[in-house]
């Protein structure tokens, strides 16, 4: 929350033994192990920290003390996004929510401690439920930028370059102007844009007339079958979700109600929950929850974390890869409605 003069140390979420993404979204349990290692040491006489609503300032020696206790709770150092401690908070976890800024923002005194914070923006007047935050992000904050027209042009259209394809110029002006103020412009331009390449991949141009590969070309046919920058998103989901029979489309409409939350602000955020979770609620083994999740994340989707590859168990934390899919996966906004 200062402004380094040098490469930056990031404090953040700690990685524990059995997954490093999964813990990044597991800050319930963060929040638990902290309050619990607290009252640990406090009955010991030990008070490392202040817990709010209203700390004192830090002081230095507090600022050391805070620091020392982070590091001993923290394995590994990883980055945060930060407006998951919102949705812990409002559901009922002030203390913990509380205790986890507060170690934070005592920390971030110590000199040799920089602590980062990634957020969205629609979040910043949440900021104001923690004491001492919003005067600590005042510090050093930095909104990103939305690019602007000729920054996605060369977003679209390098990637392609880089492998050896193209993209047509008319496809370009569409993808631009179809993008417009979109808030989710960059994750639907890059999901139709792997959607078109995944369907020129299977056809590619034919060769020139020097015999030379002319490599993929992506073209205004192939917008089309995607359905266009509005659908294509909702298309895809779909297309996963026809694969499933009758069973197991009850198991994804709870799943992705579980995975969703959608606040009275209408502000789309995910929320994390265990397979078991998702499993006693649809009174399914969490075996038939795996099979489902499957669909959704393979080759291709990616649409649910873990990310294929990564074999799910019973305790395994499944998450929404990117809020775009709550707001633009029609079904799922009818579910959530």
């Amino acid at each position: 929350m200062r402004t380094a003069a040098h490469a930056p140390r990031t404090l953040g979420v700690p990685k524990p033994s059995y997954d490093e993404f999964e813990f990044y979204l597991r800050l319930d349990e963060l929040a638990r192990h902290i309050v619990d290692k607290l009252r640990h040491l406090r009955a010991q006489g030990d008070n490392p920290t202040v817990i709010p609503p209203k700390p004192a300032p830090p002081t230095p020696d507090s600022a050391h003390r805070a620091t020392v206790f982070l590091a001993e709770v923290t394995d590994d150092l990883h980055e945060l996004r930060f407006e998951e401690i919102f949705r812990y908070y409002q559901q009922g976890a002030e203390d913990e929510a509380a205790a986890f800024v507060s170690l934070l923002l005592a920390g971030s005194e110590h000199p040799d401690v920089y602590v980062v914070i990634t957020m969205r923006s629609d979040f910043l007047g949440d900021c104001a439920l923690f004491h001492g935050l919003p005067e600590a992000i005042n510090q050093g904050l930095f909104l990103t930028p939305r690019l602007n027209r000729e920054q996605l042009r060369a977003a679209i259209e390098e990637p392609a370059a880089v492998f050896g394809g193209k993209i047509e110029p008319a496809l370009v002006n569409h993808l631009l102007n179809d993008a417009g103020n979109n808030p989710d412009q960059l994750p639907v331009v890059q999901h139709a844009l792997m959607r078109m390449w995944t369907i020129a991949s299977t056809h590619p141009s034919p060769a020139g007339g020097d015999g030379k590969d002319e490599g993929i070309t992506l073209t205004m046919d192939h917008y089309a079958q995607i359905g266009g920058l509005d659908a294509a998103l909702s298309q895809h989901a779909d297309e996963a979700y026809n694969e499933l029979d009758p069973s197991q489309h009850k198991i994804a409409e709870i799943m992705f109600r579980s995975l969703s939350e959608r606040g009275s602000d209408r502000r789309d955020t995910r929320r994390p929950v265990p397979l078991t979770e998702v499993a006693a609620v649809a009174k399914v083994p969490w075996q038939e929850v795996a099979a489902v999740v499957e669909v959704f994340r393979q080759e291709g989707r990616s649409f649910l974390m873990p990310p294929v590859g990564k074999d799910l168990e019973p305790d395994s934390i499944l998450d929404i890869s990117h809020e775009s899919l709550i707001r633009q996966w029609q079904r799922l906004q009818d579910w959530t409605t």
